[in-house]
């Protein structure tokens, strides 16, 4: 196979790596967007079944109903490092080493805020304060797809609003509309023009701004005092807008999307604590920007372009919360990714994939300590260093990937007060 032709092969998949890292930073909350939520974070995201924030919302937003009047707010950061490396190519220009993220602190800055109107019927908001931010670079031209570093940055908020109502002593609901909005920049992708239905937008055109709207539907079932069941569902984005500065390289049109998600969980007070068990899903598959396989034939930008290939993801939560004083309260948890939502046959064409894949395990732990007029609140998050390794790929001419990611670290603190 000549050289023109592996670079063909590339052109069509290179894209995916700088999308794929947006998408799930965005997308799957794992340790970036975890952020914020210190209480429930730091039991293993604890949060469906037992009301705990003002973010609450987050998880289930028949929980605000039972907060109160409260008002939190987080701040804090996420420490990433990772790198992937092709060697053995038969093309000497694939055989590099990239780093997966060029901004190695993210930022968590959350704010939440909740209101009784009635004993029975509350108000809540919270969002990003800040915008969380995910970069991924290679600090140089990456021949031949373009003119200078390839680089892909991505910013997100997502204010949410809330109403919910509590009907009896056993049954709450509630409804939250969550407002996403995302701008994205890519740069030195600008020879994937000649594979795109609109090569004008494709690389290089500076920032693009797209927003979207979702709704989100909570239950909370106390089946007994201390026995509780929790349930929400939030919907994809119902209505939302394209980035279309970059229409030429993102499936449909740059069309901005996000997938659906059910949370189901329990929580159990045994008296000086809580224990809980979760399961999130999120549904990837009716998403054409985030299912489409890596090796489809379809032009870049079409409905049936190349896209992250993601399939549905389950997420296992698990979590305990311990009352040492009547002042300060200990956390664990556990959370397990199942991390086969990527479609193998992506993962060689991929240069961010092979990391996501390797990420299966997070452990949380935390605190929180009332003052008399506030409580402060940390939690700490782990994702141990993991390594994948991929066979010979002919897209990359005979070469392996071999990705590897550093512990991730989150860290981040919460002051709250209830009126």
């Amino acid at each position: 196979m000549t050289y023109a032709k592996y670079a063909s092969k590339m052109f069509k998949t290179i894209h995916l790596s700088v999308f794929g890292y947006c998408v799930l930073i965005y997308a799957l909350a794992l340790s970036a967007t975890a952020a914020g939520f210190v209480k429930e974070t730091g039991m293993g995201h604890i949060g469906v079944a037992y009301p705990q924030s003002a973010m609450a919302a987050t998880f289930n937003p028949a929980c605000v109903v039972e907060v109160g009047d409260r008002i939190d707010l987080a701040f804090g950061t996420v420490i990433v490092n990772g790198h992937v490396t092709i060697s053995d190519s038969q093309v000497p220009t694939f055989n590099q080493k990239a780093s997966t993220s060029q901004c190695k602190y993210l930022p968590a800055n959350v704010f939440g805020n909740t209101k009784r109107i009635t004993p029975n019927l509350s108000v809540g908001f919270n969002g990003d304060i800040g915008i969380t931010s995910s970069v991924g670079t290679i600090s140089h031209t990456l021949e031949p797809f373009g003119e200078g570093p390839l680089s892909f940055s991505n910013l997100i908020a997502i204010p949410q609003f809330t109403l919910a109502y509590k009907l009896n002593s056993q049954h709450s609901f509630g409804i939250t509309v969550p407002i996403n909005l995302s701008r994205v920049k890519v740069n030195g992708l600008q020879n994937l023009a000649a594979f795109s239905l609109y090569p004008d937008s494709v690389s290089n055109k500076g920032y693009s701004w797209a927003y979207g709207v979702a709704l989100k539907f909570g239950w909370l079932y106390h089946i007994t005092h201390d026995f509780n069941f929790g349930i929400s569902y939030t919907t994809g984005l119902l209505a939302s807008s394209r980035h279309h500065k970059y229409k030429g390289i993102l499936p449909s049109k740059g069309k901005f999307q996000n997938a659906a998600e059910l949370a189901t969980g329990f929580a159990y007070n045994y008296g000086r604590g809580t224990v809980g068990l979760q399961m999130h899903y999120y549904f990837f598959s009716p998403f054409n920007t985030l299912h489409n396989s890596s090796n489809s034939t379809a032009p870049l930008g079409s409905k049936k372009g190349p896209g992250p290939g993601f399939k549905d993801m389950i997420f296992w939560e698990f979590g305990a919360d311990y009352n040492v004083t009547c002042n300060l309260t200990a956390r664990a948890g556990y959370v397990y990714i199942n991390p086969k939502f990527v479609r193998r046959d992506n993962v060689n064409l991929d240069f961010i994939q092979p990391v996501l894949l390797s990420i299966a395990n997070l452990f949380t732990g935390g605190a929180s300590y009332k003052f008399k007029t506030f409580e402060l609140s940390f939690c700490y998050l782990l994702s141990p260093p993991r390594k994948v390794k991929g066979p010979p790929s002919p897209s990359l001419a005979g070469g392996h990937i071999k990705a590897s990611t550093g512990a991730i670290h989150t860290i981040l603190f919460n002051v709250g007060k209830e009126f």
